[in-house]
């Protein structure tokens, strides 16, 4: 009788908590208490309670300590960024851990983070769902802005509507390209769209799909950019850009799809037989870098306005040396048509040289000879050993 109302009285308790709103869930959990300080004093309780079907990561209180020690106090900073990190925290669909670890891949799901709050995708941002091993055990972390990891420290906390994952550091909002190309250190094509006018451009395109030619791939390519106008250089750069399409790698299958670039190309983007990711004949190194704007993908070389002649890394050694040749002859003979004068002055020279030099020189070299005889008579008579001339 007392382990039936026992039982019953655990149902009872799961069932109350289970019917909790999100908000209610976090106050009766002392390590959120600082997140729920922050909703309460941003009036946003009721707009958490809102969410239907949805997984919440939510920062707990280490995690809002770290970042009010780095400058970022959610009561005190900007309540739009406030927002926008509570947004971001907040997924569609209820994720549990085991559904993410048994998944295998890598889950790509969309925030209720939405525009016109720190991010351009109409969908919400995304945020990548994963596992690392910790201790021999694999363990919940979330890929955001910048590849930063943020590990899930407490998970399956039931509400209402869904779930709630604690994490001990903050996820990070994507940032736009410029930010992104420099804090990964993808240099070269940030000096790119600096050199062509297309920063602002990029910056502010809307559900874009994004190919970035790693630094050594554009290093390599360099000779053949530089001879380009502006204009020219721009049209290239936006090449690498897909606008109002976000195109993420689980999206792409092993069929082509051949799509429009904003420089006006077109790109085709496949997967090959082996998982890899190409577009046109370039291969996709990383791919899903979250951008402000939609999605990045690092590749082996540089796209052209066709596919067939895009170039990857390893074929650009070729056109480098093609092009350095041209350039080689290019500026020499617009050297020569400048300095033409010069030329004449030093060739003239040259020849009076000439003129007077050789004589003498013959000269000096028959006398040369002649002594040069003089010796090999000597050296074959008696007195060779004992005499001989210079």
């Amino acid at each position: 009788m007392h382990l039936q109302q026992l039982f019953s009285f655990a149902g009872g308790w799961l069932g109350f908590a289970a019917a909790q709103s999100l908000s209610s869930t976090l106050a009766s959990h002392s390590s959120f208490s600082v997140l729920y300080d922050v909703l309460l004093f941003h009036d946003m309780l009721s707009d958490v309670d809102a969410a239907r079907d949805a997984t919440y990561f939510a920062p707990n209180n280490d995690a809002l300590k770290n970042l009010a020690d780095f400058g970022i106090n959610l009561t005190t900073t900007d309540p739009n960024i406030a927002r926008a990190i509570i947004y971001y925290g907040l997924v569609n669909g209820i994720h549990s851990s085991d559904s993410i670890i048994n998944a295998g891949d890598v889950q790509l799901v969309h925030s209720e983070l939405r525009p016109p709050l720190f991010t351009n995708v109409t969908k919400g941002q995304a945020v990548k769902l994963t596992t690392r091993a910790t201790k021999g055990r694999p363990s919940v972390v979330l890929e955001t802005g910048l590849e930063i990891l943020t590990k899930v420290e407490e998970s399956d906390i039931a509400f209402a509507n869904g779930l709630v994952h604690a994490t001990s550091t903050n996820m990070v909002l994507p940032h736009n390209v410029s930010e992104t190309s420099r804090l990964i250190h993808q240099t070269e094509f940030l000096r790119l769209m600096q050199e062509s006018g297309t920063e602002i451009e990029l910056n502010s395109l809307a559900d874009m799909t994004l190919f970035i030619p790693h630094n050594e791939a554009i290093s390599k390519f360099r000779p053949i950019l530089d001879t380009l106008t502006q204009e020219q250089l721009a049209a290239a750069v936006t090449h690498h850009a897909i606008a109002n399409e976000v195109i993420y790698g689980s999206t792409i299958t092993g069929s082509n799809r051949t799509l429009e670039t904003v420089g006006g190309g077109i790109v085709q983007i496949q997967r090959g037989g082996q998982g890899q990711i190409f577009v046109n004949n370039i291969e996709v190194l990383r791919s899903d870098l979250l951008l402000y704007g939609g999605v990045a993908h690092i590749i082996d070389g540089v796209l052209s306005s066709e596919p067939a002649t895009s170039i990857s890394c390893q074929s650009a050694l070729d056109e480098v040396n093609i092009t350095n040749k041209s350039t080689i002859l290019r500026f020499t003979g617009q050297w020569i048509t400048s300095n033409r004068n010069k030329l004449m002055m030093v060739l003239m020279l040259a020849t009076l040289a000439t003129l007077i030099i050789m004589p003498i020189s013959a000269k000096l070299y028959r006398s040369r000879r002649k002594r040069w005889s003089l010796n090999e008579e000597l050296s074959s008579s008696k007195y060779g050993a004992c005499k001989t001339y210079d």
